[in-house]
């Protein structure tokens, strides 16, 4: 029996199953991938359709959402240790689940054991701060970067927070830091936010020599 022969046994007996079970109106073969069509949704017959991530930076939680298809554990790891699990009770059934988690790791979903869906922190977080140049006077250190129109640039003292600004050009923005911040060999660090998005990791500053002038790009 040919490759062409045995997709079509397995596309029908797929489809009598479903059929059987009342949760598709019809199976079809795409791209040698099987199809499973429930009510108006379209689905792969193993697998997530419609899959969408959304990050609240104000719950510090992500959440996917999705259509799944045949498996029936729905499964989400966060580095190497599983954050989530749920149980799929039919084709074609819609998930909603959130997961409150801290740092920029990676997040794997999986369908039972499968593999289906990789989120790295590109996807959820903003970028680092695009940062042009430094240049250092008596009384502070200005910082001119690269930011994206409407995105907030915000300042940390030993992880507080001393200086927020928005973006409102896709221009130089310059952003001052004063001298104090950096007395008591304070740790100074400087993130990018983006609405719909975590903030990004930080990048910490230092004093320069009064004077002093520093490009980056």
């Amino acid at each position: 029996m040919n490759k062409r022969k045995i997709l079509n046994v397995s596309i029908a007996a797929t489809s009598m199953i479903l059929f059987a079970s009342g949760l598709t109106t019809s199976v079809s073969a795409k791209n040698g991938l099987s199809i499973v069509k429930v009510g108006k949704t379209v689905c792969p017959a193993y697998g997530i359709a419609n899959f969408h991530t959304v990050y609240s930076g104000k719950t510090h939680r992500i959440t996917f959402t999705g259509t799944a298809s045949g498996f029936k554990t729905l499964t989400i790891k966060y580095g190497n240790k599983v954050v989530k699990s749920v149980k799929v009770k039919k084709n074609g059934e819609k998930f909603k689940v959130n997961v409150s988690f801290k740092g920029y790791n990676t997040f794997k979903i999986y369908g039972d054991k499968k593999i289906l869906k990789t989120v790295t922190s590109s996807k959820y977080a903003t970028k680092k701060p695009n940062i042009y140049s430094y240049d250092q006077s008596e009384d502070n250190l200005k910082v001119k970067l690269y930011g994206k129109k409407g995105d907030i640039i915000i300042v940390w003292k030993n992880g507080q927070p001393i200086n927020r600004q928005k973006v409102v050009s896709s221009e130089l923005t310059t952003l001052t830091v004063e001298n104090s911040a950096f007395d008591d060999n304070a740790k100074v660090v400087i993130t990018e936010r983006k609405l719909g998005k975590k903030t990004s990791k930080g990048i910490q500053l230092s004093k320069l020599d009064i004077g002093e002038h520093a490009i980056m790009n």
